[in-house]
C-alpha cells in the first residue's frame, strides 16, 4: 500500500507517464518509474520513507497512522472520525499520553493529567496476530467484534476467503480466554502501546441508544441476548441489586423501571467523578467510551459505529488483514433504533439534561446529536 502511493508522489512528468502507460504494462511502467527515481530522485524517495517509517524509538504521542496510506470512500470517513476525536481531544486539553502513562492509566493508576480516568475499568484486548487493540464497549456491536477476534485467534490459518459468523457464537466469544492489556505489567503496556504497525480499534455507538439498548438487554431481553444464558442473568441480578439499594428497598422485587435505571445512571456516574464511588464490572456497561477506553489518552486509529457497522466492518477486515470478505448477518444488526422517543419521553427534563452532562465528551468526540439517534458527523 505504502510503496504504490509513494510512487505516485514521486517527481514524475505526468507527460512522460502517459507516453509510457501507452504501450507498456503497469508493472512496466513501476519499473521505470523506480529506475527514474533512482537516478533523478532517490533523496526524495528516502525523505518520504523517513517520514512514514515507525520504530520502535518513536515517541508513542508523536507517532502516525499508516493505515489509510490507500484511500476509498470508506477509509476517508474513517479517517474524519479519526481526525474529528484528535481534534476535540487538542480542544478539551487532553493531549495523547506518554507510553509510560498511558499504561498506568491502563493499569487503573492516577495520572495528573487525567484526573478520574483511571477509576474506570478498561477492557482492552490485545491481538498478535493482527497487531490489533480493541477496545471493548458493551451495547455497540462488542458481542460481534469480539466473536471476530476470537475466531480468528482460534484458526489455523491467517486468513480466509468468506469470514464464518457461525464458528463463533456469542455466548462463547463472551467467556472467550484473550488477552486484556490491563492484565500484562506496565512496561509491557507500553512496550504494547509503541509497537510497530499495530492498529487501535473501537467501536461507538449514540450514548443514548446505547443506554436503550442495555436497558432492553437487561430488562427486557432482546433476541440471543435472553434470560436463558447465565451471563445475561448474572448482569440483570448486579444491576437490579445496586438499584435497589439506591433506592433504599434493597430486599424488594421490583419492576426496574427506564426512569429508574437512568436515575441510578446518573446519580453513579456524579459519585464517581466527585469521588465517592468506584466502577465496578457492572457499571462498565454504561460507562462513557471515552473514559472506559481511555480514548483521549491513547489515541484510536478506526473508530467504527454501530449505525454504520455494515459499511464500516470490511474496511476493518481489509486493513487488519483478517479476511478478504464478509456477509454482516441480519438478524444481528440493531434493534433500537428508532427507541428514543418511546423510552425518553418517560424521563424528566432534569434527568436528560444529566445524561447530556455525563456523555458530554461522548457526543462531541463521536459526532452525534443529543435529539436524533441517526444523526451523525462524518
Amino acid at each position: 500500500m505504502i510503496i504504490g502511493n509513494s510512487i505516485k508522489m514521486l517527481p514524475v512528468k505526468p507527460s512522460c507517464l502517459g507516453r509510457l502507460r501507452g504501450g507498456m504494462s503497469r508493472n512496466a511502467v513501476l519499473k521505470v518509474i523506480c529506475i527514474g527515481c533512482i537516478v533523478t530522485g532517490l533523496a526524495n524517495v528516502n525523505t518520504l520513507f523517513s517520514s512514514l517509517s515507525v520504530t520502535k524509538d518513536t515517541p508513542f504521542a508523536s507517532r502516525k497512522s499508516l493505515h489509510f496510506q490507500v484511500e476509498s470512500d470508506e477509509t476517508k470517513i474513517l479517517q474524519r472520525r479519526k481526525t474529528r476525536v484528535e481534534n476535540q481531544c487538542a480542544a478539551a486539553n487532553k493531549p495523547l499520553l506518554s507510553a509510560e502513562n498511558a499504561a498506568m492509566s491502563v493499569k487503573g493508576e492516577q495520572v495528573e493529567e487525567r484526573a478520574a480516568e483511571h477509576k474506570y475499568p478498561t477492557w482492552i484486548v490485545n491481538d498478535e496476530g493482527t497487531r490489533a487493540l480493541y477496545c471493548i464497549v458493551p451495547k455497540t456491536g462488542s458481542t460481534n467484534l469480539r466473536r471476530i477476534f476470537a475466531e480468528v485467534k482460534s484458526r489455523k490459518e491467517k486468513k480466509t476467503e468468506l469470514f464464518d459468523w457461525s464458528k463463533m457464537t456469542p455466548v462463547k466469544s463472551w467467556h472467550f480466554g484473550f488477552d486484556f492489556l490491563m492484565q500484562n505489567s506496565k512496561s509491557r503496556i507500553a512496550e504494547i502501546l509503541q509497537r510497530p504497525n499495530s492498529i487501535k480499534i473501537l467501536s461507538v455507538r449514540h450514548p443514548f441508544e446505547r443506554l436503550i439498548s442495555l436497558y432492553k438487554m437487561i430488562f427486557e431481553g432482546n433476541r440471543y441476548e435472553n434470560k436463558t444464558e447465565t451471563f445475561i442473568q448474572k448482569v440483570t441480578n448486579g444491576v437490579s441489586s445496586l438499584i435497589r439499594r439506591y433506592l433504599n428497598r434493597p430486599y424488594d422485587k421490583l419492576n426496574i423501571t427506564f426512569p429508574m435505571f437512568i436515575e441510578y445512571i446518573v446519580y453513579h456516574g456524579k459519585c464517581v467523578e466527585e469521588g465517592n464511588c468506584t466502577v465496578s464490572w457492572y457499571h462498565a456497561h454504561w460507562s462513557p467510551i471515552w473514559r472506559m477506553c481511555r480514548v483521549c489518552s491513547l489515541g484510536y486509529d478506526l473508530i467504527m459505529r454501530m449505525e454504520t457497522f455494515d459499511q464500516d466492518l470490511p474496511e476493518i477486515f481489509r486493513l487488519t488483514n483478517i479476511t478478504k470478505s464478509t456477509i454482516y448477518p441480519e438478524q444481528w444488526k440493531r434493534t433500537s433504533k428508532g427507541s428514543m422517543k418511546k423510552y425518553f419521553s418517560q424521563l424528566s427534563d432534569k434527568l436528560i439534561e444529566d445524561l447530556k452532562e455525563m456523555y458530554k465528551m461522548d457526543f462531541k468526540l463521536f459526532g452525534y446529536d443529543y435529539s436524533k439517534s441517526d444523526v451523525f458527523i462524518d
